[in-house]
């Protein structure tokens, strides 16, 4: 199977950096993995609302196109994202935002879109309802976002330590949500396990 996972936090080593890097190793063995880490995503702004009007987007060239692509050719994509201020971050949000191009005039890509497995691993200790309703746009509509929430203070930690995965309990928490979901994935596909990359 195909699997894509994105870390939408822009920190360089801190908890969704290490949550990542546990993911990968989850998949291993299991999925043929692409990744995003510190996406570079330029707001929606600025271009006089182009996409309404012609094909494209004048920011195609930073990573939103790569990464709706990415999702659009898996069957699992692993969305890791962070809490500021009670809500997922900018990043997360210029992400979403970007959807209006690149689904613009293209049921097609929606459909694939759609049709993609997604798992949520949200760093938060606040708010969950706010993700989930954020969540809920990527999902199709009769379903529910599947969100594992990680909250630093559940594992004596706090999130601006950045030190999340050094608690073995976060750790197989992620690895069980993981695995729950490639077991599923395999079931409705029928796919066998292929090499990580």
């Amino acid at each position: 199977m195909k699997a894509v996972i994105m870390s939408f936090s822009l920190r360089d080593g801190g908890n969704c950096e290490g949550i990542l890097s546990c993911v990968h190793e989850v998949l291993k063995g299991m999925a043929d993995v692409v990744s995003f880490e510190r996406p570079r995503i330029t707001p929606c702004g600025g271009c006089g609302y182009r996409c309404f009007g012609e094909p494209g987007c004048p920011y195609d060239a930073d990573d939103a196109q790569r990464m709706y692509e990415a999702v659009c050719q898996s069957e699992l994509a692993v969305y890791i994202v962070p809490n500021y201020c009670d809500y997922p971050n900018a990043c997360f949000f210029a992400f979403n935002e970007r959807g209006q191009s690149f689904f613009q005039e293209h049921d097609e890509r929606y459909d694939a879109y759609l049709r993609c497995k997604k798992l949520f691993l949200a760093v938060s200790n606040t708010e969950k309802e706010n993700f989930e309703r954020a969540f809920s746009y990527h999902v199709p509509p009769d379903e529910k976002p599947e969100i594992l929430f990680l909250r630093a203070q559940q594992y004596g930690s706090r999130s601006i330590d950045g030190n999340l995965m050094e608690a073995p309990e976060a750790r197989e928490a992620i690895a069980r949500f993981v695995r729950k979901a490639v077991k599923f994935s395999r079931a409705d596909t029928g796919s066998a396990p292929t090499n990580a990359t």
